[in-house]
């Protein structure tokens, strides 16, 4: 099983730009503290089937962000991947897939999940029968039902921007991000010592046999400027299921999605 699913997605002068909507981020910033692990209390480790990443980290950090306002909401990995998948079908052939389109499972966008989101909404997990979507292998393949579609409306709206900029502007964001209790999405390229990592420390640049690309939400900031992630490999990477990440190694696909930011 291929546990790197998340595709390189270069940056588009059509992107939202995180840069444009900053001083909206400024008037949320809270307590400064140097860390903050309460976020990663949240960690949920699921990533079992599929090449699933992208639809964890748009789960996962909207999972995050609901705990931050006092909500208990979980959201689908693969109901998320799925709509991902569709996005990126549209995007490429200019119109959405027939409907008995079946994807193959190769991985995405961390900008078409976000898309996604844009266009459907976040799809609960549940119970298939509430017209929600599980974290099943039976799922993998198909599409969230018109109930989980339905469910997911209330969500609709919410920008992706893109974070970008130099190394210090990047990381200085991500951290303005995070304070303001916006979980931030990027991706990580991975070698063989990254994807065994169990710390202490902090992961940077890849400096082995690149294995692919791997997407992460990061949730927390540390004193050194490092930012921490629930694994979505299982709890034996890590400290216990939390790694910790070097500025350094995110230099590609930086994301954060939000709401009402202006």
């Amino acid at each position: 099983m291929n546990l790197l699913g998340c595709k390189k997605d270069p940056a588009s002068d059509k992107d939202y730009r995180f840069a444009d909507a900053r001083a909206g981020f400024d008037a949320r910033v809270g307590a400064t503290t140097a860390e903050d692990m309460r976020l990663l209390d949240y960690a949920e480790i699921r990533q079992q089937i599929g090449q699933s990443c992208v639809g964890e980290f748009a789960a996962q950090s909207m999972g995050i962000r609901a705990r931050a306002l006092g909500q208990s909401v979980r959201y689908s990995g693969l109901g998320m991947y799925k709509l991902a998948k569709v996005q990126e079908t549209k995007d490429f052939l200019g119109k959405d897939p027939e409907p008995d389109w079946r994807y193959v499972d190769n991985g995405t966008t961390m900008r078409a999940a976000a898309k996604a989101i844009e266009r459907w909404g976040l799809v609960k997990e549940g119970d298939l029968k509430a017209g929600a979507w599980p974290h099943e292998e039976r799922c993998l393949l198909r599409t969230p039902s018109r109930k989980a579609l339905d469910g997911a409306r209330k969500t609709r709206g919410y920008q992706y921007l893109r974070i970008t900029g130099s190394y210090d502007e990047r990381a200085a964001d991500i951290g303005r991000a995070i304070r303001a209790g916006y979980p931030v999405g990027a991706a990580i390229a991975v070698d063989r010592a990254i994807l065994d990592w169990q710390g202490p420390g902090a992961i940077g640049v890849a400096r082995g046999e690149l294995l692919g690309f791997h997407a992460l939400t990061l949730c927390a900031v540390r004193s050194d400027g490092c930012f921490g992630c629930p694994s979505t490999w299982g709890k034996y990477w890590g400290n216990n299921g939390i790694g910790w990440i070097s500025p350094i190694a995110l230099t590609h696909d930086v994301w954060c999605l939000a709401e009402g930011i202006t």
